[in-house]
């Protein structure tokens, strides 16, 4: 961030005042030796300087003025008012700056990149400091008393040999200390009240403590300071800015009563190992408390009633969380914490919305007295979860919510629950029956219970371990050959629509002739090799074989008058794709992501093709008739050839 470094800016004015300061010197000498040797004095006037002091063309300032000692290669300014930079120190080796009393004021830049300048002296009447006064040089320690009213940005950004600091004024300006590696010594006076921006940046300090009268620590202000590892907060502390404690070392920190926000990613990344936040915190914003790979346990108190979305997420050994009288739990607030196993919901909790608690490692999730609402993927991909209580008071469970969960094998749904039953550890409506989820740690054959009266295309997600369907006593389904089929009648016929196939099975298939259907999601990522579908196929679904990562070639006939959004989606080997005249569209990510896809036969009948159908396969080729919809296209976009045929 700029505000973090000296500028490109900040560096190419200065270097435009010195060129420009450079060019009036030598313009000034060039007029007074051309006069001196007119006159014929230039060789009568002595060189000599018995003090051993540089003191040429020595203004510093409207009113100051500056001498050089080359043996102790000391810069001394005396005088008034203010002090701004001057041509004549590039000819200079200074290791020490002298600035005497009376001097109120030092312009911004005056100092900067002096890289020998290791020591610096500063007068009781010194006002002010200007912005990146003293940054990039070898100053080694300051002091900084009560009577320096106003002081710049960057006053002492990247110096990186500053050890010791002793602060007094006010404020602690914005980017101070800023990459300043070796600072670890700094105390600051009691009369600090603020500390701005990044002031800390990337620097050195191990410990620090916070002044009392500081109400906020602001954005940056210890981010990247690895060496942290102690901070001491004071009581009135109110706020915590954005990204204050970034990427720090710090493991351990306690919360004042009386803070009230914690503003987003406050310490993202950091190495806090606990963290308890006091019931006066009512604000915590995204990302505060993500990716912190040291986070062990978390206690949340009374006055935070929402935790925003990704606050906790990617805390991989976090393992014991707390969550106080919480009603509301963001999406994706603890996805990834694989060693959160056990967590208990406090009877205020509402809400547990997308993907919250996503690939963790909850052994079990208990809804039976809590929560109303449960949304899409809150507890999917969740490896190790066996059973799931969901109590009277649920009513609106996203059915995937528990999905691709491989050892849950125990759903139970309270009785007096208005929207779900449970059938055979199965998740159905109770209005409809339709089957809703099919716990992912079934093994084996999967028998549909009687009562189901319809799939839902999402039912078997994540079941990854069913080798055969078998449709029972359910007189409204067929098995063949253990892929799932419903009844069904077209224009008279009677015939069959193909559910669900099921994704241990493995090898070839192919499609009975009388299926009209193939439903949404029928295949999805299941291990086919190869598929031949027949004539009979009217219809084939969204998603139908998304993610069957072993299909390399496939047939579309001319039946299926259209190829519906994400049909073969991210299908990793599929090479080669004919499809049969009839064909009239292809919808919107039908293809995407098959990225070995070379060839596909694309017949004239084809009339429209969505703009993100192909998205992501690089290396397709069109065999297309001559001046047909399928070559414009192929024409239009810039990854896909085209051959005719």
């Amino acid at each position: 961030m700029t505000k973090n470094t000296v500028n490109r800016t900040t560096m190419n004015r200065k270097t435009m005042r010195r060129t420009t300061m450079s060019k009036t010197t030598m313009s000034k000498k060039s007029i007074s030796n051309a006069l001196l040797l007119s006159m014929g004095l230039c060789m009568a006037i002595p060189m000599v300087n018995p003090q051993n002091v540089l003191a040429a063309d020595n203004t510093c300032g409207k009113e100051a003025k500056w001498t050089y000692n080359k043996d102790t290669k000391t810069l001394s300014i005396t005088g008034k008012g203010s002090v701004e930079y001057s041509d004549s120190w590039e000819k200079l080796t200074i290791k020490k700056v002298v600035i005497g009393d009376g001097i109120t004021g030092i312009k911004s830049y005056t100092f900067e990149e002096e890289r020998t300048l290791e020591e610096v002296k500063l007068p009781k009447s010194l006002k002010k400091i200007g912005n990146y006064a003293f940054a990039r040089t070898g100053i080694k320690q300051v002091t900084i008393d009560k009577n320096v009213k106003k002081i710049g940005s960057g006053t002492f950004a990247s110096c990186p040999k500053l050890k010791k600091v002793v602060w007094n004024a006010k404020t602690v300006p914005n980017s101070t200390f800023s990459r300043c590696k070796s600072l670890d010594d700094i105390k600051l006076g009691s009369g600090v009240e603020k500390i701005g921006e990044s002031a800390f940046f990337s620097s050195g300090i191990k410990s620090i403590t916070i002044p009392s009268k500081v109400k906020t620590i602001e954005e940056s202000t210890f981010a990247v300071t690895k060496k942290l590892k102690e901070v001491s907060l004071p009581a009135g502390l109110e706020n915590i800015g954005q990204e204050a404690f970034k990427k720090s070392g710090i493991n351990s920190i306690k919360l004042p009563n009386g803070l009230k926000k914690i503003d987003e990613s406050a310490f993202i990344g950091s190495q806090i190992t606990e963290i308890v936040i006091p019931d006066s915190v009512t604000e915590i914003k995204t990302h505060a408390f993500s990716e912190c790979g040291g986070l062990k346990k978390v206690v949340i108190g009374k006055g935070l009633k929402n935790i925003d979305k990704e606050t906790f997420t990617d805390n991989k050994i976090l393992a014991d969380v707390s969550l106080g009288n919480v009603t509301y739990i963001g999406e994706n607030a603890f996805t990834g914490c694989t060693s959160l196993s056990k967590i208990s919901f406090p009877t205020s909790i509402d809400t547990i919305d997308y993907a919250a608690f996503q690939n963790t490692g909850l052994v079990e999730v208990d809804l039976s007295s809590t929560v109303k609402n449960v949304d899409y993927w809150a507890f999917s991909d969740c490896e190790k979860l066996k059973s799931v209580k969901i109590g009277p008071q649920v009513e609106d469970f996203h059915i995937n919510a528990i999905a691709n969960c491989k050892s849950l094998t125990s759903i139970t749904i309270d009785e007096k629950n208005e929207m779900y039953a449970t059938s055979g550890n199965c998740i159905v409506d109770k209005a409809d029956r339709k089957l809703l989820l099919v716990p992912g740690g079934v093994t084996g054959t999967f028998k549909i219970p009687a009562e189901v009266t319809s799939v839902d295309s999402e039912a078997f997600y994540g079941c990854v371990n069913i080798e055969a369907f078998d449709a029972g006593d359910n007189d409204r389904f067929v098995a063949m050959d253990g892929v799932l089929f419903r009844n069904y009648e077209y224009n008279g016929n009677k015939g069959y629509e193909l559910i669900a196939y099921p994704n241990a099975k493995k090898g070839s298939y192919t499609i009975p002739n009388n299926t009209f259907i193939i439903a949404d999601s029928a295949f999805q990522n299941s291990q086919i090799t190869g598929v031949s579908i027949p004539n009979s196929v009217r219809h084939i679904g969204e998603c139908a074989f998304e993610s069957c990562n072993n299909l390399e070639k496939v047939v579309i006939p001319g039946s299926v008058q259209k190829i519906s959004a994400a049909t073969f989606w991210s299908c990793e080997k599929l090479k080669k794709v004919y499809i049969r005249d009839g064909v009239k569209y292809i919808r919107k990510n039908a293809f995407k992501g098959c990225g070995k896809l070379e060839k596909i036969e694309v017949p004239k009948s084809v009339k429209k093709i969505a703009k993100s159908s192909f998205k992501n396969c690089a290396n397709v080729t069109f065999y297309c008739k001559k001046n047909s919809y399928a070559m414009s296209y192929a024409t239009s976009k810039w990854f896909i050839g085209y051959k005719v045929i």
